[in-house]
Protein backbone atom coordinates (compact mmCIF):
# COMPACT_ATOMS: atom_id res chain seq x y z
CA UNK A 1 0.00 0.00 0.00
CA UNK A 2 1.69 3.86 -0.76
CA UNK A 3 2.70 4.95 2.22
CA UNK A 4 0.42 7.19 4.36
CA UNK A 5 -2.49 5.57 2.57
CA UNK A 6 -5.09 3.31 4.82
CA UNK A 7 -7.22 0.40 3.52
CA UNK A 8 -10.14 -0.42 5.76
CA UNK A 9 -12.96 -3.27 4.95
CA UNK A 10 -15.95 -1.57 6.57
CA UNK A 11 -18.09 -4.30 5.55
CA UNK A 12 -17.96 -7.71 3.21
CA UNK A 13 -18.59 -5.97 0.57
CA UNK A 14 -17.38 -2.17 0.99
CA UNK A 15 -13.60 -1.66 1.36
CA UNK A 16 -12.72 2.46 2.41
CA UNK A 17 -9.38 3.99 1.29
CA UNK A 18 -8.48 6.68 3.26
CA UNK A 19 -6.42 8.72 0.72
CA UNK A 20 -3.22 10.45 2.14
CA UNK A 21 -3.69 13.61 1.18
CA UNK A 22 -7.17 15.80 2.83
CA UNK A 23 -7.90 12.15 4.54
CA UNK A 24 -10.38 11.97 1.98
CA UNK A 25 -12.28 8.45 1.90
CA UNK A 26 -12.69 6.20 -1.65
CA UNK A 27 -14.82 3.02 -1.36
CA UNK A 28 -15.30 0.24 -3.28
CA UNK A 29 -18.59 -1.48 -3.27
CA UNK A 30 -18.37 -4.94 -4.88
CA UNK A 31 -21.40 -6.59 -6.51
CA UNK A 32 -21.84 -9.74 -5.25
CA UNK A 33 -20.32 -12.73 -5.94
CA UNK A 34 -18.66 -11.21 -9.32
CA UNK A 35 -15.22 -9.18 -9.66
CA UNK A 36 -16.85 -6.26 -10.26
CA UNK A 37 -16.83 -2.99 -7.93
CA UNK A 38 -18.63 0.23 -8.18
CA UNK A 39 -15.70 3.02 -6.80
CA UNK A 40 -16.68 6.36 -4.75
CA UNK A 41 -14.99 9.45 -5.41
CA UNK A 42 -11.50 8.57 -6.28
CA UNK A 43 -9.13 11.05 -4.69
CA UNK A 44 -5.79 11.83 -4.95
CA UNK A 45 -4.21 8.92 -4.00
CA UNK A 46 -4.70 6.89 -7.29
CA UNK A 47 -1.58 4.49 -6.80
CA UNK A 48 -3.47 2.84 -3.41
CA UNK A 49 -6.64 2.73 -4.64
CA UNK A 50 -5.28 0.72 -7.58
CA UNK A 51 -3.07 -1.85 -5.09
CA UNK A 52 -6.21 -1.86 -3.29
CA UNK A 53 -8.20 -3.20 -6.20
CA UNK A 54 -5.19 -5.56 -6.89
CA UNK A 55 -5.29 -6.69 -3.45
CA UNK A 56 -8.78 -7.53 -3.20
CA UNK A 57 -9.43 -8.62 -6.95
CA UNK A 58 -11.66 -6.14 -8.24
CA UNK A 59 -12.60 -4.21 -10.99
CA UNK A 60 -14.53 -0.86 -11.32
CA UNK A 61 -17.57 -1.57 -13.57
CA UNK A 62 -18.35 2.35 -13.05
CA UNK A 63 -16.93 5.20 -11.23
CA UNK A 64 -19.65 7.34 -9.03
CA UNK A 65 -18.35 10.81 -7.75
CA UNK A 66 -20.59 12.56 -4.80
CA UNK A 67 -19.24 15.91 -6.48
CA UNK A 68 -16.58 17.35 -8.56
CA UNK A 69 -13.65 19.06 -5.74
CA UNK A 70 -10.47 17.93 -6.88
CA UNK A 71 -9.98 15.41 -3.91
CA UNK A 72 -12.78 13.63 -4.66
CA UNK A 73 -12.22 13.01 -8.65
CA UNK A 74 -8.49 13.59 -8.80
CA UNK A 75 -7.76 9.74 -9.57
CA UNK A 76 -10.92 9.57 -12.07
CA UNK A 77 -8.94 10.05 -15.18
CA UNK A 78 -6.42 7.59 -14.38
CA UNK A 79 -8.45 4.88 -13.18
CA UNK A 80 -11.06 5.21 -16.27
CA UNK A 81 -7.86 4.32 -18.80
CA UNK A 82 -7.19 1.64 -16.42
CA UNK A 83 -10.44 -0.18 -16.85
CA UNK A 84 -12.55 1.79 -19.29
CA UNK A 85 -15.02 2.69 -17.56
CA UNK A 86 -17.71 5.17 -17.21
CA UNK A 87 -17.59 8.23 -14.48
CA UNK A 88 -20.60 9.70 -13.36
CA UNK A 89 -21.17 13.18 -12.12
CA UNK A 90 -24.08 15.25 -12.04
CA UNK A 91 -24.84 18.04 -14.24
CA UNK A 92 -24.62 20.45 -11.96
CA UNK A 93 -21.51 19.87 -11.02
CA UNK A 94 -20.42 20.86 -13.98
CA UNK A 95 -18.55 24.04 -13.78
CA UNK A 96 -17.01 22.57 -10.27
CA UNK A 97 -15.34 19.98 -12.12
CA UNK A 98 -13.74 22.50 -14.60
CA UNK A 99 -12.61 25.01 -11.92
CA UNK A 100 -10.86 21.58 -9.87
CA UNK A 101 -7.60 23.17 -10.48
CA UNK A 102 -8.10 26.83 -10.14
CA UNK A 103 -9.09 25.75 -6.67
CA UNK A 104 -6.30 23.48 -6.08
CA UNK A 105 -4.29 26.51 -6.92
CA UNK A 106 -6.38 28.71 -4.51
CA UNK A 107 -5.92 26.13 -1.75
CA UNK A 108 -2.10 26.26 -2.44
CA UNK A 109 -2.02 22.54 -3.48
CA UNK A 110 0.78 21.80 -5.84
CA UNK A 111 -0.02 19.94 -8.69
CA UNK A 112 -2.58 19.67 -11.00
CA UNK A 113 -5.10 16.87 -12.24
CA UNK A 114 -6.60 15.48 -15.42
CA UNK A 115 -10.46 15.40 -15.41
CA UNK A 116 -12.12 12.20 -16.78
CA UNK A 117 -14.57 11.92 -19.28
CA UNK A 118 -17.74 12.00 -17.70
CA UNK A 119 -21.15 10.99 -18.05
CA UNK A 120 -23.64 13.67 -16.66
CA UNK A 121 -27.19 12.93 -15.34
CA UNK A 122 -29.50 15.31 -13.90
CA UNK A 123 -32.70 15.21 -11.63
CA UNK A 124 -33.38 15.33 -8.25
CA UNK A 125 -33.70 11.37 -8.12
CA UNK A 126 -31.60 8.89 -10.50
CA UNK A 127 -31.52 5.56 -10.51
CA UNK A 128 -27.56 4.65 -11.94
CA UNK A 129 -27.38 0.64 -12.99
CA UNK A 130 -23.58 0.14 -12.88
CA UNK A 131 -21.78 -3.03 -12.80
CA UNK A 132 -25.10 -4.44 -12.18
CA UNK A 133 -26.29 -2.34 -9.29
CA UNK A 134 -29.07 0.02 -9.28
CA UNK A 135 -27.87 2.92 -7.19
CA UNK A 136 -29.69 5.48 -6.48
CA UNK A 137 -28.45 8.69 -6.77
CA UNK A 138 -29.79 11.55 -4.58
CA UNK A 139 -29.56 15.34 -5.38
CA UNK A 140 -28.63 17.42 -2.27
CA UNK A 141 -27.02 20.38 -3.24
CA UNK A 142 -25.29 22.62 -0.79
CA UNK A 143 -22.05 21.50 0.18
CA UNK A 144 -21.46 22.29 -4.07
CA UNK A 145 -24.70 22.54 -6.41
CA UNK A 146 -24.31 19.29 -8.11
CA UNK A 147 -23.64 17.15 -4.82
CA UNK A 148 -25.10 13.74 -4.15
CA UNK A 149 -25.51 11.19 -2.08
CA UNK A 150 -25.55 7.31 -3.08
CA UNK A 151 -27.70 5.07 -1.02
CA UNK A 152 -27.68 1.18 -1.92
CA UNK A 153 -30.04 -0.82 0.58
CA UNK A 154 -28.85 0.34 4.08
CA UNK A 155 -25.70 2.23 2.60
CA UNK A 156 -25.83 5.74 2.05
CA UNK A 157 -22.58 7.10 0.83
CA UNK A 158 -22.42 10.83 1.50
CA UNK A 159 -19.34 12.61 0.35
CA UNK A 160 -19.28 15.91 1.93
CA UNK A 161 -22.99 16.87 2.68
CA UNK A 162 -23.14 14.79 5.56
CA UNK A 163 -20.08 13.98 7.90
CA UNK A 164 -20.52 11.90 10.79
CA UNK A 165 -18.55 14.37 13.00
CA UNK A 166 -17.70 17.66 12.53
CA UNK A 167 -19.28 19.62 9.48
CA UNK A 168 -17.66 21.23 6.18
CA UNK A 169 -18.10 24.79 5.46
CA UNK A 170 -19.56 25.59 1.98
CA UNK A 171 -17.57 28.79 1.02
CA UNK A 172 -15.79 26.82 -2.63
CA UNK A 173 -17.38 27.11 -5.69
CA UNK A 174 -21.33 27.55 -5.72
CA UNK A 175 -22.34 25.93 -2.08
CA UNK A 176 -25.14 27.78 0.05
CA UNK A 177 -25.92 27.16 3.83
CA UNK A 178 -29.22 26.78 3.36
CA UNK A 179 -29.51 24.96 0.59
CA UNK A 180 -27.42 22.61 3.11
CA UNK A 181 -29.61 22.68 5.74
CA UNK A 182 -32.70 21.34 3.81
CA UNK A 183 -30.04 18.66 2.39
CA UNK A 184 -29.29 17.60 5.39
CA UNK A 185 -32.84 17.82 6.72
CA UNK A 186 -34.06 16.01 3.56
CA UNK A 187 -31.67 12.83 4.44
CA UNK A 188 -32.92 12.31 7.60
CA UNK A 189 -36.55 12.23 6.59
CA UNK A 190 -35.84 9.76 3.95
CA UNK A 191 -33.43 7.68 5.65
CA UNK A 192 -33.89 5.33 8.87
CA UNK A 193 -31.77 5.58 12.06
CA UNK A 194 -29.83 2.23 11.09
CA UNK A 195 -28.30 3.70 8.07
CA UNK A 196 -24.75 3.34 7.64
CA UNK A 197 -23.18 6.77 6.52
CA UNK A 198 -20.13 6.58 4.70
CA UNK A 199 -19.20 9.73 4.78
CA UNK A 200 -15.99 11.71 2.28
CA UNK A 201 -13.96 12.09 5.38
CA UNK A 202 -14.13 10.26 8.91
CA UNK A 203 -15.12 7.29 9.93
CA UNK A 204 -18.70 5.36 9.01
CA UNK A 205 -21.67 5.49 11.89
CA UNK A 206 -25.13 5.27 11.60
CA UNK A 207 -27.54 7.89 10.68
CA UNK A 208 -28.99 7.47 14.66
CA UNK A 209 -25.40 7.86 15.82
CA UNK A 210 -24.77 11.00 13.92
CA UNK A 211 -28.13 12.65 14.79
CA UNK A 212 -26.94 12.17 18.17
CA UNK A 213 -23.72 12.63 18.28
CA UNK A 214 -22.86 15.01 15.77
CA UNK A 215 -22.92 18.90 17.58
CA UNK A 216 -21.74 20.49 15.11
CA UNK A 217 -23.98 19.64 12.72
CA UNK A 218 -26.81 19.69 15.78
CA UNK A 219 -25.54 23.25 16.43
CA UNK A 220 -26.09 24.40 12.37
CA UNK A 221 -29.58 23.05 11.85
CA UNK A 222 -30.74 24.49 15.37
CA UNK A 223 -29.03 27.83 13.40
CA UNK A 224 -32.02 27.83 10.60
CA UNK A 225 -28.90 27.34 7.93
CA UNK A 226 -25.99 29.73 9.17
CA UNK A 227 -22.62 28.52 11.38
CA UNK A 228 -22.83 29.62 14.86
Amino acid sequence: MTQASVCVQERERVWRVVNADFATNTYLLRVAETADCVLIDPGMASAAIGETLAGVSLRPAAILCTHAHFDHIAGAAQLQRSFACPVFLHEADRRTAQSANLLMMAMRVPGRIELPTFTYFSGDAETLTAGGLAMQMLHVPGHTPGSCVIGLDDLLFTGDTLFTQGLDSTKYHGGGLRELRSSVELLYALFADDTTVLPGHGRPQTLGWVKANNKALQEFLATGGEFA
